[in-house]
This record gives structure tokens, C-alpha cells and sequence, in this order.
């Protein structure tokens, strides 16, 4: 089982660094979800590093399961003025994804650090569409917020 799995994963890497958009594909240390919900490959996927740098760096789930998941936790990034933080919510608005904001206290200045939560979806082809997606809203934040 475990031999077809990883035939299927190499499949899937194959066409994510096929992707326009994507750099650099690295498989990451396995993530454990609970007693059931286990991830069976974890990766970070660089989309455009040349431009977006660290801000590009996805996380992307493959599943026992044939599930896949997208999630951009691994690397936040922040945010220190409230224009920022508003186009920050525009350009992810009507997109799949959720944003979690949180606020760093104890700062002379405001500051939230933004990260997305998993999103997991059922087919490869939607992973793509996704990918796609966050790729989409994430240049929008490199040309129009400052962020670190």
C-alpha cells in the first residue's frame, strides 16, 4: 500500500512543479492530527520565490485518503499599519481561504501577525485552482501592503 501511495505522491509532485507559479517543492517533517486525521506527506511549496521570497511559502497536505490540503501557517507574515491589514482582507475576500489574524501585544507598535489555516479539498485539480488562488492574493500583498 505504502509503495502505491508514494508512486501516486511522486505523481502529484511531478505536476506541482510543473505549475507555472511554483519554484520550489521540499517535503517537510510529518505532521500528526489526531489519532485519524493523519497526514500522510507534508510539503512546502515556494510560490514564485524570486518575487514573493518567504511570503510564497505554502504548505500543502497529501492524504492517505486521496484528500489533499492547502494552508499557509508554516511561514505568517505581518502586518503593521491598518491600510495594510484592510487590503490584506480584500485581496483573500471571496477566495476559499480564512485568514487568522492575531495581534502581537507588548509592541510599541500594532502589529498582527496573518496566517491561513488548512483548507482541505477532495480532487488534485482543486488543489491546483487553489494554489492558484493564494498564488493570486499573495502577489496583490506583495505589490500593495508592507509586510515582514
Amino acid at each position: 500500500m505504502d509503495k502505491e501511495f508514494n508512486k501516486k505522491v511522486a505523481g502529484y509532485i511531478d505536476k506541482l512543479k510543473k505549475m507555472e507559479q511554483v519554484t520550489y517543492v521540499e517535503e517537510a517533517p510529518l505532521i500528526k492530527k489526531g489519532k485519524r486525521n493523519i497526514i500522510a506527506k507534508s510539503f512546502i511549496v515556494e510560490l514564485d520565490y524570486d518575487q514573493l521570497c518567504l511570503m510564497g511559502s505554502v504548505d500543502v497536505f497529501i492524504y492517505y485518503d486521496g484528500s489533499f490540503g492547502i494552508a499557509k501557517y508554516g511561514i505568517p507574515f505581518g502586518i503593521n499599519d491598518l491600510r495594510s491589514l484592510q487590503d490584506v482582507i480584500k485581496f483573500f475576500y471571496g477566495t476559499p481561504f480564512h485568514l487568522n489574524l492575531e495581534k502581537v501585544n507588548n509592541l510599541d507598535i500594532v502589529r498582527y501577525i496573518v496566517s491561513i489555516p488548512e483548507i482541505k479539498v477532495s480532487s488534485f485539480r482543486l488543489l491546483e485552482i487553489y494554489i492558484e488562488q493564494m498564488n493570486i492574493s499573495l502577489h496583490e500583498i506583495d505589490k500593495h501592503c508592507h509586510y515582514d
